[in-house]
């Protein structure tokens, strides 16, 4: 082999390695399904304040319950969000949280793409569960662990109706100037 076709493909492979990959789309696979299932598994053992209960599964996402509080709180999580929603005889009011994530899959693992957006040099993640936990399940346990010993869910809406919402209050509260309270519930308990 001539000296030109060696310095040629060192060349060429040495200009390959420094070449951006460009991240790839992200597609539902059973690759990702697993992955889902055990970002969800790990939320489960990571909750420490109030035990996640969970009561269905689907294809795409997971639906727990959070023990000591409301059956009208529910758990969301799926691919590329985490919901906590609240509901009021049988229609949605609220989300109190709503962390989302878009996986892209770069190299050296997985990355969020709204995370790039806004930092460029994002944290890349070798298995897209580990990504899955830090941006959809670790917000929620963050969330959980900072509301106080005696708390309250409150709703509320404006009495001619249209816009609605919950939070969560350490004391009783007053509704704001123009709305109402429809309900109130205790949260209490621990794991």
């Amino acid at each position: 082999m001539s000296n030109q076709l060696r310095h040629r493909r060192r060349h060429t492979h040495r200009s390959n390695a420094l070449k951006r990959v460009a991240p790839t789309r992200f597609t539902h696979t059973r690759a990702t399904r697993r992955s889902l299932a055990l970002a969800v598994q790990r939320l489960i053992d990571a909750s420490t304040r109030f035990k996640l209960v969970p009561i269905r599964r689907s294809r795409w996402s997971h639906t727990l319950a959070l023990q000591g509080w409301p059956d009208a709180v529910r758990v969301q999580v799926s691919i590329d969000s985490l919901a906590l929603v609240v509901t009021h005889d049988g229609q949605w009011w609220d989300a109190l949280l709503w962390p989302d994530c878009q996986p892209q899959k770069c190299r050296g693992g997985w990355r969020c793409a709204l995370c790039t957006q806004m930092a460029p040099c994002s944290h890349v993640f070798r298995q897209l569960s580990d990504l899955l936990f830090e941006d959809l399940a670790q917000p929620l346990l963050t969330y959980l662990n900072r509301l106080p010993e005696q708390a309250q869910l409150r709703l509320s809406a404006f009495q001619d109706g249209g816009a609605t919402w919950a939070k969560v209050d350490a004391d009783d509260g007053t509704a704001p100037g123009g709305a109402c309270a429809v309900v109130s519930w205790p949260i209490g308990g621990t794991a």
